[in-house]
């Protein structure tokens, strides 16, 4: 099975992103997740409204979840300020689960313990650091890698690897048992955003 590749936004809103992120879906991505914890509702809905309307379902969003059934979103992700709140939280995720049409919820994770008890709720959860950070300066890894591996197999959720990942740690992700690779800095710092995508999807396919 072929990793799958989920790329995360910049934080900040730069010109010329809306364009970037829809030739990326035009080249085959299938996860974005529109993380602006910084942008309010009518920003972050113009946000949304950059991506095409054939590539909304493909979208997770962070944030601003009254969105969801307007843009035909693809689904929600669940980050550290949500989790803050458990019956909040978990009236959140029945309230999705019981709209009509699929949506996919997702789940931020910092600890190998947090991740084994997860239940059934969750398409995937997210793993970070797995790495140092390329995005967050002092954004330091504690992981060891047979500790996670041995995680991995025992939580009942997929599991994507955020943090520092890049093609050179490809090999290392894989061996852990990672679903999926979350990708930030890697695309986002590079000079052509769009060509690094290009080039990691091939190496990832080799």
């Amino acid at each position: 099975m072929v990793m799958k590749i989920l790329l995360f936004s910049r934080e900040e809103t730069v010109a010329g992103e809306h364009e970037q992120i829809n030739q990326m879906f035009e080249m085959g991505l299938k996860f974005f997740h529109l993380r602006k914890p910084k942008l309010n509702r009518a920003r972050y809905e113009l946000a949304l409204q950059g991506v095409k309307p054939e590539f909304r379902k493909r979208v997770v969003i962070h944030s601003h979840f009254g969105l969801l059934r307007k843009y035909n979103i693809g689904g929600i992700h669940l980050t550290e300020r949500f989790k803050k709140h458990p019956l909040r939280m978990k009236r959140l995720i029945k309230r999705i689960h019981s709209i009509r049409g699929k949506f996919r919820i997702s789940i931020t994770c910092h600890s190998l313990k947090e991740l084994v008890t997860l239940d059934k709720d969750f398409a995937y959860a997210t793993l970070s650091p797995i790495f140092d950070s390329l995005s967050k300066k002092g954004y330091t890894s504690q992981f060891d890698m047979k500790d996670v591996k041995d995680s991995i197999l025992k939580s009942e959720t997929k599991v994507v690897a955020l943090g520092g990942c890049d093609a050179t740690k490809l090999k290392a992700i894989e061996s852990m048992g990672f679903w999926g690779t979350g990708l930030l800095g890697a695309i986002w710092n590079q000079p052509d955003p769009v060509q690094a995508y290009q080039e990691f999807t091939r190496q990832i396919k080799e």
